[in-house]
């Protein structure tokens, strides 16, 4: 299915998300929606992305839909995990013909997304393969919106810190079952990332305790930054006066949010993990990152410090090049 976005181009996006595939309904009207909007412009953007914290180690699944570059209505199915005793990557790139979406969720070769209840995730090669099961129900929570020289941007939160398990197998070894906390973020653009900001941060507690977390996007093309918090009790709070402190090496030294009187210091807890897709991609990764940038995806553990308060957290952050 897919819309043309002339005037009423948020009425379409509106009514995707109003009758796509749902996924556990906690409160009226708040259900979630797993189909992708397939509009038809150029720089059309929009990911599912499942960040999965377990007791040790992370993994991050991206289904990805994309008009940029060469062809439309490509999908991109992303898996990253490091563990102290797992390390695994993948990437699927998927033409319009080659996906494919039904009642129950979608399918990106390898990749599937049963979103009923409980949802159920999984992702496989050869090298390896993940499988996520959500033990609660999903509720969207509205984080961001952006006016057209953000290609009208939404983000929105489906899960915050959401009881999760996972299993694991990679590296020739024996799969591997461990309790998780999930994180389901959709963003929705007619632009690519890259021209709405240079920096997207993503940070969040994982110390077991209330689940804090946020999206700041940094050097925008307006030379401003701005973001929202977010907490597992369904509020969002805007970030009006934001300012960010960071060194160039993102990851690698200590970042600090300004927002008036309000102020969060991360800073790195060990060694960052990088990883860039696009240059894992050939041919097709060098064409993409002329039209999109080429991300770096950034991952750490980080001393969360919000006034006198001292938590543990994780910091992630995508930079286009």
């Amino acid at each position: 299915m897919s819309f043309r976005f002339p005037h009423a181009r948020w009425l379409a996006v509106a009514a995707v998300l109003a009758v796509g595939f749902t996924s556990g309904v906690a409160r009226a009207g708040e259900s979630v929606s797993f189909r992708p909007a397939l509009a038809d412009d150029d720089g059309y953007s929009e990911t599912f992305a499942f960040s999965i914290d377990m007791p040790e180690g992370s993994a991050q699944v991206q289904l990805a839909f994309t008009n940029a570059g060469p062809g439309s209505g490509r999908a991109v199915c992303r898996v990253f995990v490091v563990s102290p005793d797992i390390t695994w990557r993948s990437q699927e790139v998927h033409s319009s013909s080659d996906w494919s979406q039904d009642r129950r969720g979608l399918t990106l070769g390898d990749c599937r997304l049963d979103a009923g209840y409980p949802l159920r995730l999984t992702a496989g090669t050869d090298d390896g393969s993940l499988r996520l099961t959500v033990h609660e129900p999903l509720v969207r929570l509205p984080l961001m919106k952006g006016g057209p020289d953000e290609g009208n941007l939404l983000v929105e939160m489906y899960a915050q810190g959401a009881t999760a398990t996972v299993e694991l197998k990679a590296d020739g070894k024996g799969a591997v079952t461990r309790p998780a906390r999930v994180f389901v973020e959709h963003s929705l653009s007619t632009t690519t990332p890259d021209r709405i900001a240079r920096r997207w941060y993503r940070f969040r507690t994982i110390d077991g305790g209330p689940v804090l977390g946020g999206l700041v996007l940094s050097e925008q093309p307006t030379g401003k930054a701005r973001g929202r918090l977010h907490s597992d009790r369904g509020k969002a709070t805007l970030l009006e006066t934001l300012a960010v402190e960071d060194a160039e090496a993102a990851g690698r030294e200590p970042l600090v949010f300004k927002d008036g009187e309000w102020g969060l210091r991360l800073a790195p807890l060990d060694a960052a993990v990088d990883y860039a897709p696009l240059r894992e991609m050939g041919f097709l990764g060098r064409v993409l990152a002329a039209i999109v940038g080429d991300p770096l995806f950034t991952v750490v553990d980080v001393d969360w410090r919000e006034g006198e308060k001292a938590r543990r957290g994780r910091l992630e952050i995508i930079t286009f090049r």
